[in-house]
């Protein structure tokens, strides 16, 4: 959210480099793997994203977008205190490997983009 801060609209739609997403486009597939993230964690089976529902289209607002990112972003904190090792260590239902894993690696995705959407806010100024 940080890198996030100022980022106009004008700014989150702009693609100032060759064949790259937009900040928008970004954080709306961050939203995507958030919220799916969550609903796996509420007993929906892992699938892959693809498509539009990987990479959403931009609607709305951008405030929206902000705003559902920091809320999916802070519904995964909130829920990490009550998992056990046990489950922790459990396989994702429809996945094979461990809730760790997939806890991590949503962690992991959300810093890598975070490095795009730096370079893009550089390259747009």
């Amino acid at each position: 959210m940080e890198n996030l801060r100022g980022v106009s609209e004008e700014t989150a739609r702009a693609k100032p480099l060759a064949n790259t997403h937009s900040i928008w486009e970004i954080v709306n597939h961050l939203i995507a793997w958030q919220q799916f993230t969550l609903r796996v964690i509420d007993g929906e089976p892992y699938v892959t994203l693809s498509g539009e529902k990987d990479w959403p289209p931009v609607s709305g607002t951008w405030e929206n977008a902000l705003q559902e990112l920091q809320s999916s972003h802070q519904q995964i904190c909130n829920k990490l205190p009550s998992f056990s090792q046990e489950f922790l260590k459990e396989n994702v239902p429809g996945a094979d490997y461990a809730w760790r894993v997939l806890l991590r690696g949503i962690a992991s995705h959300s810093l890598y983009h975070a490095g795009q959407i730096g370079l893009l806010k550089a390259a747009a100024r």
